[in-house]
């Protein structure tokens, strides 16, 4: 069980106008600071407002609340679920389990068995290639039958605010590192972008892990008179810690957060030093680097550089807390994510840039495409499996 850290990540502020690429100097300087410490950025971004993914956020606690047999027609098997449904208790990435046991124990992720228990929707946004060696990352887009009137709509037009938010942050990290001008954006172009929400139904996986009954957890949290009768049944029923996303990188450029319905993300310094509660302060975006621009700067051969950051999702108190005014108030106990990927152009080449070409990169980094690393990491975790029965 970690020892969490509490840090305070102080936003940075993006330029105004959003097209403006006018950014203050010490804005700068705390972006690569954080990057290179964090191995996330915390962004406030003018003229995005945030009120606009409740609409997602409300269609999918309402996706993600329906049966399991009602949702099956949208996974896409032949697709690797690179659009569409992936269903619960599928997913898991065994890539980092050695060294998850191998941290000391006051920095050991929260211990999982098995695949993660969340459903997750990619729904895939922005131009396609018309040509592609990896047409499996640009399918058709997947549109759930029950929603077909108002589906594209809310998706597209949540897709194209964050994107907006996603090349700020590319952007920034250009000007930040010293990089050529739309390095990371001309990367980007044509890249499988998805907005990805991820829904766990809380009040179901708390009753699997009490063996009681699903109305019977939430009648438990609702009539618990006060926090510490809260904190006695969750430990009574060892609740905290629940894991609902394993511990794990992402093998893309970097993922978009906005504000969650519920808490529960956990980060870890790329020293893996700290471990640590993420919060997306209101009005903000938080972007987590992934394993393609640790890549791009050969994070691990110098210490100025980005490096892949490791997050995991957990029940805690504030997630039970939450749970409780959210079973008072008669809302759903989904937790539903607000998940954005931002990845390089699948036929692009993934190499180092120049200016990171030193000591043994070829060896540490050898140079292939975003889209032949993207589908060997999509075998491993499991998403090109069969459907599970």
């Amino acid at each position: 069980m970690p020892k969490l850290s509490s840090l305070m990540i102080e936003p940075i502020n993006t330029p105004r106008p959003l097209d403006s690429d006018t950014i203050r100097r010490d804005d700068l300087v705390r972006f690569r600071q954080q990057a290179t410490e964090l191995g996330l950025v915390v962004l406030r971004i003018p003229g995005i407002d945030q009120g606009d993914y409740a609409l997602v956020r409300t269609l999918m606690e309402s996706y993600y609340g329906q049966e399991l047999s009602h949702l099956r027609p949208d996974i896409r098997v032949a697709d690797h679920r690179q659009v569409g449904l992936t269903e619960p208790h599928l997913e898991h990435d065994p890539r980092h389990k050695e060294l998850a046991t191998s941290l000391p124990e006051h920095l050991r992720p929260f211990p999982h068995k098995g695949p993660n228990p969340f459903m997750r929707f990619f729904w895939r946004y922005g131009s396609r290639p018309v040509d592609t060696d990896f047409p499996e990352r640009h399918a058709d887009p997947v549109i759930p039958k029950r929603f077909r009137n108002v589906w594209a709509t809310i998706m597209n037009d949540w897709g194209e605010k964050i994107s907006r938010a996603g090349i700020i942050c590319a952007r920034m990290t250009e000007k930040a590192f010293e990089l050529e001008n739309r390095a990371i954006q001309n990367i980007m172009h044509q890249g499988p972008h998805l907005v990805a929400p991820t829904g766990c139904d809380l009040i179901t996986l708390l009753a699997e892990r009490s063996q009681v009954g699903g109305g019977t957890i939430g009648m438990m949290i609702k009539t618990t008179k006060d926090d510490a009768a809260l904190q006695t049944l969750a430990w009574r029923h060892n609740w905290i810690g629940l894991v609902l996303s394993d511990w794990h990188t992402d093998f893309n450029l970097f993922t978009g957060h906005g504000p969650s319905n519920f808490p529960g993300l956990l980060g870890w310094t790329p020293a893996l030093d700290k471990a640590f509660p993420v919060r997306v302060p209101p009005g903000c975006f938080l972007f987590q680097f992934g394993e393609g621009m640790e890549y791009l700067s050969a994070g691990k051969l110098g210490e100025d550089r980005i490096r892949r950051g490791y997050h995991q999702v957990v029940v805690t108190m504030d997630t039970l807390r939450t749970l409780k005014q959210r079973l008072l108030l008669g809302l759903p106990p989904i937790r539903v994510s607000s998940t954005a990927f931002f990845h390089g152009n699948s036929d692009q080449r993934l190499a180092p840039l120049p200016q990171f070409r030193t000591g043994d990169w070829e060896r540490r980094y050898p140079p292939t495409t975003f889209g032949a690393y993207g589908a060997e990491v999509i075998k491993q975790i499991g998403l090109g499996a069969s459907v599970a029965s």
